[in-house]
């Protein structure tokens, strides 16, 4: 025991940690090494033999709290259950305060019972965390701004392209003019649309970058939602003279969608708008279809996949590729929204699969946890028409 002993006592004198030695009846120190001597402004570890925890600190913790009050609380708690471990503002022997982190534990030597304190100083690690606190604060109130500065240039570039785009429309239907006439006013019509969408999709992801677009969730009809897309694609898709179908799984009771869920119907909507919208745009011929079915269940929570399939202009598309194709999601492609796309989906907790099939076929398929609002599966009906399959 005597050689054990030994071996501690050494270890102790010896090491590059603060080491205090208390006895639990008093809360006095009643040995410390040269580390604690130094670290509290001391030449000698006898200057700080008799001395409490609360004498090394200032009279309050923050909070208002008594030192010498807080102190016999953790000591208590030490010796309750073995260890207790605290930030605690100290004193040195100059009056300069540091930020410490104290862990007590409980040793056994022969027939008495001790408490080990080890003390570091955490001022510099509590400084620079102020310093991290304090730019992050900074650096959100500037995204703040610069949201509000794009939202206040997004308004002016669409009040100021809005006529233009609505006069165009007008005039294109006019019987009088020239093929070359008419292509003009659709390319003036595009870009005026595509400005204002990238605008849009800039001034979205300043919000996300605010933190001001978190995930909202409230429920949504899953239903109504696809039926909106499903009518307003078909009538985009006709003016291009393409096929566009949406289907739903049909033929097994588990893969057909809940009709009502918990989830950020905006941001899902945006989603499949764009993608859907993206699709659309690169297709010149062939068809376009949408699959959605639930996929699986787990707790409160409900996958659902949405299967987007078109025909490409292409074998690959670079873009897709960039945006959904790598771990690396770090393309800023705004003028389609993809990039938007992907972040919201990501905000969400959900997955993207991008595959190339045969015939130029590119397959976008969506994974989205919803939260569970009716637990039966229903299959939607739209005016009991027959669902045709996806591309």
């Amino acid at each position: 025991m005597r050689k054990k002993e030994k071996y501690y006592r050494t270890l102790f004198q010896s090491s590059g940690d603060a080491f205090l030695q208390i006895n639990p009846k008093n809360g006095e120190i009643g040995s410390a090494n040269l580390a604690a001597a130094h670290l509290f402004g001391e030449e000698t570890a006898k200057a700080l033999i008799g001395k409490t925890i609360a004498m090394l600190s200032p009279a309050q913790q923050p909070g208002n709290t008594s030192s010498s009050d807080m102190a016999n609380d953790q000591l208590h708690s030490a010796l309750k259950t073995g260890h207790a471990s605290f930030e605690w503002n100290f004193l040195k022997a100059d009056k300069l305060s540091f930020q410490g982190l104290v862990s007590l534990s409980t040793i056994q030597i022969e027939e008495q019972q001790l408490v080990l304190a080890v003390v570091n100083d955490i001022s510099n690690l509590k400084q620079r965390q102020a310093e991290l606190q304090k730019n992050l604060s900074e650096a959100q109130v500037a995204n703040q701004e610069n949201s509000k500065t794009v939202d206040e240039f997004t308004e002016t570039i669409q009040t100021s392209l809005d006529p233009v785009v609505q006069s165009v429309a007008a005039i294109i239907t006019a019987e009088n003019l020239t093929g070359e006439q008419k292509r003009n006013l659709e390319i003036i019509n595009r870009s005026c649309r595509t400005l204002i969408d990238t605008m849009n999709y800039r001034k979205e992801l300043s919000h996300v970058a605010d933190e001001s677009g978190d995930v909202k969730y409230s429920p949504c009809n899953l239903h109504e939602l696809i039926h909106d897309l499903d009518h307003q694609f078909t009538q985009r898709a006709k003016t291009k003279k393409l096929f566009f179908a949406v289907s739903y799984a049909q033929y097994q009771s588990a893969h057909n969608l809940p009709k009502l869920v918990g989830a950020d119907e905006q941001k899902v909507r945006k989603v499949l708008e764009i993608v859907l919208g993206y699709a659309l745009a690169h297709t010149e011929k062939g068809r376009l279809g949408l699959h959605a079915a639930h996929q699986s269940e787990k707790g409160d929570s409900v996958s659902i996949t949405f299967e987007l399939a078109y025909t490409g202009k292409a074998k690959e598309d670079e873009r897709l590729s960039q945006v959904f194709g790598t771990e690396d999601n770090e393309i800023n492609e705004l003028q389609s929204g993809l990039s938007l796309a992907q972040r919201y989906i990501q905000m969400m907790d959900g997955t993207v699969h991008l595959e190339y099939r045969r015939s130029n076929v590119t397959a976008l398929t969506i994974s989205l946890p919803f939260k569970k609002v009716d637990s039966k599966m229903v299959l939607p009906v739209k005016n009991a028409e027959p669902k045709a399959g996806a591309a």
